[in-house]
């Protein structure tokens, strides 16, 4: 009976042992298993956040600046935001011609446009956008992304 007792006290004892075994060691791998990996990598992306064309006080079109960003720049991306105010507009810089996003409004569509256009995928990203001016010191940059 000493023989059978210590036998049973030996499997008890290995499938408690084996038992504890698998909490300490298939516990955590089940739970690294539920949570996300990170990337192999980490991805950099190179790009202008607020830019003007001549449609405030800057220079060249939308279609033009997306265009240079992409194209000559490198960028990976590129907003162009354009004041909401006619103070930043035709007597600016060296411009003087009128052309002002803030006054003409058929002016918007042409720059959802030339970004929708300018966007190419996995390549670069055109943003539109809008610097909305509330007062002569304070400004915020809206974005609309899709």
């Amino acid at each position: 009976m000493k023989k059978s007792s210590l036998t049973s006290r030996c499997v008890f004892g290995f499938n408690f042992a084996a038992f504890a075994l698998s909490l300490v060691v298939v516990a955590p791998v089940s739970r690294s298993a539920e949570m996300a990996l990170p990337p192999a990598s980490p991805n950099f992306y190179f790009g202008n956040l607020h830019a003007h064309t001549s449609y405030s006080d800057g220079s060249g079109t939308p279609k033009q600046a997306f265009t240079y960003a992409r194209q000559t720049g490198n960028l990976d991306f590129m907003a162009v935001t354009e004041h909401n105010h006619a103070a930043a507009g035709p007597t600016s810089g060296d411009r003087a011609d009128g052309i002002l996003i803030a006054t003409d409004s058929t002016l918007y569509p042409k720059l959802i446009d030339d970004a929708n256009a300018a966007n190419q995928d996995n390549k670069f990203v055109a943003i539109y956008g809008q610097e909305f001016s509330i007062g002569s010191t304070e400004e915020a940059r809206l974005s609309n992304l899709r």
